[in-house]
C-alpha cells in the first residue's frame, strides 16, 4: 500500500474523492474530515529526495504499478502499488538508499527523465530496481 496524507491531483484520482469523516485522524487524538481517492491503475513513478554521506542531495527513484484492489478507508489517498522483482525485495533495496519518510508518488514511469534532470543539476541519484 502506497499512501499519503493531504494534497491531491484529481488528475491522478480513480474515480470520484470521497469526504470521510474519521473519529482518529491519521492515527492521532481528535476528529476531521480527509478527502480520500484511489490512484489510476497502471504505472508510477516514486521520487524520494534525501541526501548523501557528503550532505548532498540525492534522488532516490522507483517504477512500479497501481493496480485496482480494496484500500483502506483511512481518509488518505493509497493505491496498491507493486513492484519488481517483487513489492518486498523493492522495498528493502529502497529503504536501503535512505529515503526520507515522504515522497512524491506521480503516474506513468519517469525514471529516465528524472535521472536526466539530476545529472544536468549534479544531483546523485538511483533507480531502485
Amino acid at each position: 500500500m502506497v499512501g499519503h496524507d493531504g494534497p491531491h491531483h484529481i488528475a491522478i484520482a480513480d474515480g470520484k474523492p470521497i469526504l470521510r469523516s474519521l473519529t482518529k485522524f491519521h492515527g492521532k487524538p481528535g476528529s476531521g474530515a480527509s478527502v480520500e481517492f484511489k490512484i489510476k491503475e497502471g504505472p508510477i513513478t516514486m521520487l524520494g529526495i534525501t541526501q548523501n554521506a557528503e550532505g548532498g542531495f540525492k534522488f532516490v527513484i522507483g517504477e512500479g504499478y497501481s493496480k485496482k484492489g480494496p484500500i483502506p478507508p483511512t481518509g488518505n489517498t493509497n493505491t496498491r502499488g507493486f513492484f519488481a522483482p517483487n513489492t518486498r525485495d523493492f522495498i528493502k533495496k529502497w529503504v536501503m538508499e535512505g529515503p526520507t519518510h515522504h515522497y512524491a508518488l506521480g503516474i506513468g514511469h519517469h525514471a529516465d527523465t528524472i535521472a536526466k534532470i539530476a545529472k544536468v543539476l549534479g544531483i546523485q541519484y538511483v533507480v531502485v530496481k
